[in-house]
């Protein structure tokens, strides 16, 4: 086999260069996205006349926030408009320092794919895996608008990890940060309000029906515990009951 047939099995398959290699394919992950954002830039205004769809609720959320007016509007969570406002507060309200820090926060989806990849199916997967989010197109364009799935696409594999872990050693707090990981994913994007109410499955497969039941309580539990001030909030200022948000980013 030639030399460089060798090296990139080793790459592939030795586990020991596995820091080396995720960290070079998450830095051409990051190059492409801090590519995006530029090209974003230079063909957009940094002003509001940049924004469509649902952006313009997003920055107006943002900056009504950092104008002392706190969460506004119900039809929103509350985590990605916090996002924007300490973009805004740390580049003085510039519309062009969005996508630059998105292209870094989008970039932190490709270890933690790596991550899953390699403790549901093995190193090799892992790389896979990793490489095909630094590389995903759709991934990559992710970072130029203001739109909250940047943010939410690494918390649901912070999420998806932590479970798991959860169900291979399921300790008490494990499963509950396991939980409260889902809990703040939902504070960006409530889609996943009710998958609390089928994790006892992801248990159920190792474990006993009564002890997976435990388990899936305390992992809802652990989400309860995270969004429960929200909803709290909700009810105060608006005098109703709903989940989380009243637009249908829940669907």
């Amino acid at each position: 086999m030639p030399v460089r047939g060798r090296t990139l099995v080793r790459l592939v398959c030795d586990e020991r260069s596995a820091a080396w290699t995720i960290a070079a394919i998450t830095t051409v992950g990051l190059a492409l996205r801090l590519y995006a954002a530029w090209c974003w830039n230079l063909t957009h205004v940094d002003g509001p006349a940049r924004l469509d769809g649902d952006e313009p609720g997003y920055d107006r959320l943002a900056r009504a926030f950092l104008a002392g007016h706190g969460i506004d509007w119900p039809g929103r969570v509350p985590l990605y408009p916090l996002w924007l406002a300490a973009v805004y507060a740390a580049s003085g309200g510039s519309y062009r320092a969005v996508p630059i820090a998105q292209a870094f926060l989008g970039a932190t989806a490709i270890p933690l794919a790596y991550l899953l990849g390699r403790r549901v199916f093995g190193h090799p997967a892992g790389l896979l895996t990793a490489l095909g989010v630094a590389l995903s197109c759709q991934l990559v364009l992710e970072v130029r608008p203001l739109m909250s799935e940047v943010l939410f696409t690494p918390l649901v594999l912070l999420a998806m990890l932590l479970l798991w872990d959860a169900t291979r050693e399921p300790a008490g707090w494990r499963v509950a940060l396991a939980g409260a990981a889902v809990g703040v994913a939902d504070l960006v994007r409530p889609t996943l309000l009710f998958f609390p109410l089928v994790a006892p499955l992801a248990f159920a497969g190792r474990e006993s029906a009564r002890r997976a039941a435990r388990h899936g309580l305390v992992y809802a539990l652990g989400a309860a515990l995270v969004v429960a001030p929200w909803l709290v909030r909700n009810y105060v200022r608006y005098h109703a009951v709903f989940p989380l948000a009243l637009s249908n980013a829940l669907l």
